[in-house]
């Protein structure tokens, strides 16, 4: 009897360990990458590259971050790189947030430079997502830079902070947690795919951009006039933007 007990009760912690097993490999997996990934990207291709987040991937991100990966996270991944006409232009990749709500599952969209360009729920049991999913609430992540967005959320990015974001008081729980898998996102693609991200990288890691706030000085007009387009009426002046690299002290116009 006792041998019988012992055997069930064996194969019940195995069936555990493998529905856990599943359950974790499922949290990044994309469920239909050609139709989501086409959504984001229409007209784009992509390519698909998997690394091992492991022990020392979180480590590094709680190095970077004031809170850090569940251990369900670890293991195989999916990173898809997008391309247009063979210029790498972003990446789609799905990460997990465990919420009060259950684990929540998102897809998110960088640019090159691992800016928030665009996210979807993927999984998500919370009966108010679709006030995260509309535009107005979108618009405030789009082109948000890593630093941008911590600065969104408090310390243990459990709540948000000042005014960074507008949402109605019942989401902010919620809000923040979608920030924080955010981050989460930036940071373990920049980790396990340094390779990929370095390769493509518009602006240099550890750099960021910096708006140029008057772009017809002088010497800019005095060189167009000797191109002879000074006066050039094609061009709508009012629209153009500049922008100089920053790192550390140096500054380099681009």
């Amino acid at each position: 009897m006792k041998r019988i007990l012992l055997i069930k009760l064996t194969a019940l912690l195995i069936a555990g360990s493998i529905a856990e097993s599943v359950q974790a490999q499922a949290y990044c997996a994309l469920r239909d990458p050609v139709r989501q990934i086409g959504e984001l990207y229409p007209g784009h291709s992509y390519v698909s590259h998997v690394g091992v987040v492991t022990t020392d991937s979180r480590k590094e991100v709680s190095n970077r971050l004031p809170f850090t990966l569940h251990f369900n996270e670890l293991g195989s991944h999916t990173l898809y790189a997008v391309s247009k006409e063979g210029t790498k232009v972003g990446y789609v990749h799905v990460r997990p947030e465990i919420t009060r709500w259950g684990i929540m599952e998102i897809t998110w969209s960088l640019d090159a430079d691992l800016r928030v360009q665009d996210f979807a729920f993927q999984r998500c049991r919370n009966r108010r997502r679709a006030i995260l999913e509309d535009e107005d609430f979108k618009k405030q992540l789009r082109g948000k830079s890593f630093e941008e967005l911590l600065s969104l959320i408090n310390q243990d990015g459990t709540s948000l902070t000042g005014d960074g974001i507008k949402v109605n008081s019942l989401d902010g729980e919620f809000a923040a947690s979608v920030i924080r898998c955010a981050l989460k996102t930036i940071v373990v693609t920049d980790i396990v795919w340094e390779k990929q991200v370095q390769a493509a990288r518009v602006v240099p890691k550890n750099t960021k951009l910096q708006a140029v706030t008057k772009v017809y000085t002088p010497s800019v007009q005095t060189a167009l006039e000797r191109m002879f387009i000074g006066d050039n009426k094609d061009i709508d002046r009012e629209s153009v933007k500049a922008f100089r690299v920053v790192d550390g002290s140096k500054k380099k116009d681009s």
